[in-house]
């Protein structure tokens, strides 16, 4: 039998992907699409608005929108899924509001470690400044025999093998990386978590990809936790794999990078807003800091011009999902939590819970969700009672 077929909305550059097109297709969704942001007028959105009114579902991407304004035009909507896992860009509380779903689709963990590794290997193998000398590019030009032998010299990086990495976070993609370069490097890991112990594997819900289901590798030695002070002064790789949130909205910044070592790197592959930008460039060019591997940046697609200048810093443009596997597995989940919705139930990886979605559902699936959403954020929870380590800030709104 068919399934129903229901009004989707595609928000951002999700609607030009072929992987999303592909789950659409056996999806059986009646699909539009739109570029929806502060900046879109009345004049804009008019085309748009009768199948706006008619939505029951929103796939947004990274570089969509979701706010109170675009949510009063869908009367309908009954879920908006995230195909990745951030959701900075839409509006939690004004979901909850409306009545609306919100949901991600946290199937990334394998490639996002993946690309951690690569950072890493990059930033401690002068990978930005070798790039640039076999190019040819500035600074370093050819001549016609080809590149300086002398400025090599400038390209002499360290070995991973047995150095200590610190994770700042050790959730599904941070236990991954671990895992990794345990096992390719013999490295000794140590974290700074603020829930303090590593998520126990349990025989429930790993499918939904939630924080406390994260697949725990048996390493050996296991990590270790460590206070955030000790993380920065003793490691010699720093990687950022935390929430973005109020309460750890730049919580690297200059005091952070002066504490490390001078022989130490730094990998952000999470969120920019974690980072002060500027504090990271000036750390490189003062020498406070070896180097940096980054794949997110404060205000994408921006990159700041003293990022940019640093030779000591790899960057890449936020392409940490970009396979074909994991691109097709986000889209896929993003239409799974739609379709769990759209068939009377919760998404399978919901972010809120609205309060007339969330009482209509049965004693069982009120249960996962509420457990679902506690153990996501109590992360978020912890952060705020830790309250010095961190930017203070206003407390995070409630989910429940």
């Amino acid at each position: 039998m068919a399934q129903k077929q229901s009004v989707m909305f595609a928000l951002g550059s999700v609607s030009k992907s072929p992987h999303h097109l592909e789950a659409i297709e056996a999806s059986e969704f009646i699909w539009h699409e739109t570029n929806y942001n502060a900046r879109t007028t009345d004049e804009m959105l008019e085309k748009h608005l009768p199948a706006l009114a008619k939505a029951e579902h929103i796939a947004i991407g990274g570089d969509g929108y979701i706010d109170d304004r675009l949510l009063g035009l869908c009367p309908n909507l009954k879920v908006i899924s995230v195909v990745g896992v951030g959701y900075d860009n839409v509006d939690v509380d004004a979901c909850t509001r409306h009545n609306v779903w919100l949901a991600n689709a946290p199937v990334l963990r394998e490639s996002c470690a993946d690309m951690a590794l690569l950072l890493m290997l990059s930033a401690m193998r002068e990978a930005a400044i070798g790039s640039l000398i076999a190019k040819g590019a500035e600074p370093y030009p050819h001549d016609d025999r080809g590149w300086d032998w002398r400025v090599m010299r400038n390209v002499v990086g360290q070995d991973p093998g047995g150095k200590t990495l610190g994770l700042i976070g050790l959730g599904r993609i941070g236990q991954t990386f671990a895992a990794k370069a345990q096992a390719a490097f013999n490295m000794k890991v140590i974290y700074f978590d603020p829930i303090q112990q590593p998520p126990v594997r349990t025989s429930g819900d790993i499918a939904s990809g939630g924080r406390q289901s994260a697949p725990y590798f048996e390493l050996d030695p296991p990590p270790q936790w460590v206070s955030f002070e000790e993380l920065l002064a003793t490691s010699d790789v720093i990687s950022m794999h935390a929430n973005l949130s109020t309460h750890s909205r730049q919580m690297m910044g200059k005091k952070e990078f002066e504490a490390m070592k001078p022989t130490a790197y730094f990998v952000n592959m999470a969120r920019g807003g974690l980072v002060d930008e500027d504090a990271l460039a000036d750390a490189l060019a003062a020498g406070e800091i070896a180097g940096a591997g980054l794949d997110t940046f404060e205000e994408e697609p921006k990159v700041s011009e003293k990022l940019r200048s640093e030779p000591r810093a790899f960057l890449l443009p936020h392409i940490a999902s970009a396979t074909d596997e994991t691109r097709f597995n986000m889209s896929e989940r993003c239409i799974a939590n739609a379709r769990a919705v759209l068939d009377g139930g919760a998404p399978i990886n919901p972010i809120n819970a609205p309060t007339a979605a969330f009482e209509a559902l049965d004693g069982a699936e009120s249960e996962r969700v509420a457990t679902y959403i506690k153990q996501e954020f109590a992360y978020e929870e912890a952060l705020e009672e830790l309250g010095g380590v961190y930017a203070q800030a206003d407390a995070p709104a409630a989910r429940l």
